[in-house]
């Protein structure tokens, strides 16, 4: 199996700075309650995530199908049994509302959020770099980083 990939800019950056930028961006999108603004940084990390990993488009779409069955999902359960007040559609108990409609988006794209920027950067880290560099810089015991390389193993 040929598993040719280009190194992009992405690879080059330090490992314990991507982590760094990751948890972060992760907890702010926790506290994201505009879908707009949701949608769009949602659309910037799959840009990153599509044209910056240095992978095919075919094995990248490959990627992207459980993620898309994650949005699909989540949204679509938030939609279909949402609580709110201007009620658009009801059958049963099914009960659409704008409030859940909304709602059921923001958490979509917040999962896919997620998804892209872990994606991204396991697609462009090296586990053994990320350790070294944990260790470097951030001055994790070896014992711990030498565990866990050995689990990753």
């Amino acid at each position: 199996m040929n598993v040719s990939n280009a190194e992009t800019w992405l690879h080059g950056i330090n490992p314990s700075l991507k982590l760094g930028v990751l948890i972060v961006l992760c907890i702010v999108a926790l506290f994201i309650h505009d879908l707009n603004y949701m949608m769009n940084i949602t659309i910037g990390v799959l840009i990153l995530f599509l044209f910056f990993t240095g992978h095919s488009i075919k094995r990248i779409l490959l990627l992207s199908i459980p993620f898309c069955f994650i949005f699909i999902s989540t949204s679509s359960a938030m939609i279909l049994f949402g609580q709110g007040e201007t009620l658009w559609f009801e059958w049963g108990l099914i009960s659409i509302t704008e409030e859940s409609f909304m709602r059921g988006l923001l958490v979509g794209f917040r999962a896919l959020f997620f998804a892209a920027l872990g994606l991204t950067f396991s697609l462009t880290t090296r586990p053994v770099n990320l350790f070294y560099s944990l260790m470097q810089q951030v001055k994790l015991k070896p014992k711990y980083a030498y565990s866990f390389m050995a689990a990753l193993r």
